[in-house]
């Protein structure tokens, strides 16, 4: 029998078997899916939950090992096609597997695979290696997708927290409404699991979930054939499979002692942030500098082109005191900012990288890349000239001010974490309006801001949670003696004695959503904002000049 009729009769067989029937071992919607329900009691449902808590604690705060947790990308924030992510046993991306570390099964999923094999849902000889847990929030879902073949079947899916819709079909489309529609519709409630294997699993056969009404934990155990499985070991390298060494020791420890053992780890890691002293977080602005920002913005929209005290005090002293560390801890682009620039051809183009503190953005341009760069800080341009090969011209400049470089000249433009060091309305449209200024016809720039929206639900890293807009964020600063004289004083920067650092209060107005965009409006029709999205605890915009002007 050729291919097409063997598919021409397993789409027949499934549709004979859509309409469900109850066995003793589940309930059966279609070859090879099946639902069985109250597997784990409520003692073990609650304490699942906990430990998925208490592991995505951690895993926002950088604690857990290797790629064990990952967070929802940017790209698919904005759409919720995403969902918090911990992998144990094997790591997946994009649904294709690869060879980056995570934690082995931790014992108490292991009960879960034993309980599986128990109740007759799994054999011994299927019992699974690897943990996928998804979290996803109200609102998330995932689109239409068949598991990686590399993966065994069959796999099974528990559920926590919540009961939630899984649509199976070969054609599943959104109806009007924005709800999943295919052959099979699958009610999965607590405490049940669902076994998909056989025509269910693929090829033809997708399967996704409806968007989660409530807030939902899903359990996917699976293993990787035997095939995949060596394929993947045997090619990893001596330092990948260090690495995987240090990240499964790593893990054991974690969890030893069980979910008291997890507990303990959470509690010393709030312990550790208890003893940080108040100087140390991110702290609204005093009363005076709130007077200094507000009376900037009630002048006219531009009298004054000298630098604010406020921002030479706290922006540009500071990056000239920390300019060293600072580059030891900033040599990449963020990943974003690297792909626009590899979107845009920034190898073959002349750019303005504007606030370009050590240089790091310009390094994604290649050898060929023209870049010119200016900075508020020499102790960062110094840097900058020293290590940056790609740098045709610095100039030491207050963006807020004109900068010096002709109109009209460069095809790109970066503004990356400037705007938020700026302390006025009337300053940051200023910084927009030059960066756009200096753009031929038809270039564009990317901006990005710091945001006060700091949900690690959305990526965000940097554990900050803002009180108001205008703040001063610390920068722990560890070998000052190293530094070379500077014009902060003790009062700027105050030392620990504990661990021998210093910390530097940076000024940072944290924008709101929608407020980069309300930058670009002064320049009216000259220019378009061509994208806005958040990135990373980021809001951010690309522009393109539409209209010529020199002032």
């Amino acid at each position: 029998m050729d291919k097409s009729k063997i598919l021409a009769c397993q789409k027949d067989l499934k549709i004979r078997m859509c309409s469900s029937s109850t066995s003793f071992e589940g309930k059966q919607f279609m070859q090879g899916l099946t639902l069985f329900e109250n597997v784990i009691d409520k003692k073990q449902h609650d304490e699942l939950v906990a430990f998925v808590d208490n592991m995505c604690l951690l895993g926002r705060k950088g604690k857990l090992p290797g790629r064990t947790y990952t967070c929802p990308p940017s790209k698919w924030i904005g759409c919720k096609q995403s969902r918090e992510m911990l992998q144990f046993g094997v790591y997946t991306n994009a649904n294709r597997v690869q060879k980056a570390p995570v934690m082995e099964m931790p014992p108490l999923l292991q009960s879960v695979c034993d309980i599986l094999v128990e109740k007759n849902i799994l054999t011994s000889k299927q019992k699974v290696d690897t943990c996928c847990v998804n979290v996803y929030a109200p609102g998330q879902w995932l689109p239409p997708h068949v598991d990686n073949e590399k993966f065994a079947r069959p796999f099974v899916t528990v559920s926590l927290v919540s009961r939630q819709i899984a649509v199976f079909g070969d054609n599943i489309l959104k109806d009007q409404i924005g709800n999943w529609v295919g052959d099979v519709k699958v009610h999965m409630p607590v405490a049940s699991a669902l076994r998909v294997t056989d025509l269910a699993a693929g090829p033809t056969t997708k399967h996704a979930i409806q968007t989660v009404g409530m807030r939902r934990i899903s359990l996917t155990f699976r293993r990787l054939t035997s095939e995949a499985k060596a394929k993947m070991w045997d090619s990893m390298s001596e330092r990948v499979l260090q690495k995987w060494s240090r990240v499964q020791v790593a893990g054991r420890e974690l969890c030893a002692g069980g979910s008291t053992g997890i507990e303990r780890n959470i509690n010393k890691m709030n312990e550790s942030k208890d003893k940080r002293s108040i100087s140390t977080k991110s702290a609204p602005v005093s009363k005076e500098i709130e007077e200094e920002i507000r009376d900037m913005d009630l002048t006219s929209r531009y009298e004054s082109r000298k630098i604010p005290n406020l921002e030479k005090k706290h922006v540009k002293d500071i990056y000239d005191a920390i300019a060293d560390h600072w580059n030891a801890t900033r040599q990449r682009s963020w990943p974003r900012v690297k792909t626009w620039l590899e979107k845009n051809d920034a190898s073959e183009r002349l750019i303005m990288d504007v606030g370009c503190g050590n240089g790091k953005n310009m390094r994604p341009c290649g050898n060929s890349g023209r870049v010119f760069g200016c900075d508020i800080s020499n102790a960062q341009l110094h840097i900058c000239r020293e290590i940056s090969t790609l740098a045709w011209g610095l100039a030491q400049a207050d963006a807020g001010d004109k900068l010096p470089f002709r109109s009209a000249s460069f095809d790109l433009a970066l503004n990356i974490a400037v705007l938020h060091h700026i302390s006025s309305r009337s300053r940051r449209e200023q910084v927009v309006k030059e960066t756009m200024r200096m753009l031929r016809i038809g270039g564009k720039a990317l901006f990005y801001v710091w945001a006060f929206e700091q949900n690690s639900h959305q990526g965000a890293r940097s554990g900050h949670q803002f009180e108001k807009q205008d703040v001063l964020v610390p920068w722990h600063f560890r070998d000052i003696k190293s530094v070379s004289a500077s014009n902060i004083t003790s009062k700027d920067a105050g030392e620990t004695k504990e661990n021998k650092t210093s910390i530097y209060m940076r000024y940072c107005h944290v924008h709101k959503k929608g407020e980069l965009e309300e930058l670009f409006q002064a320049l009216g029709k000259k220019v378009r904002i061509v994208d806005s999205y958040y990135d990373a605890g980021n809001w951010c915009v690309e522009a393109e000049r539409l209209e010529y002007w020199d002032s």
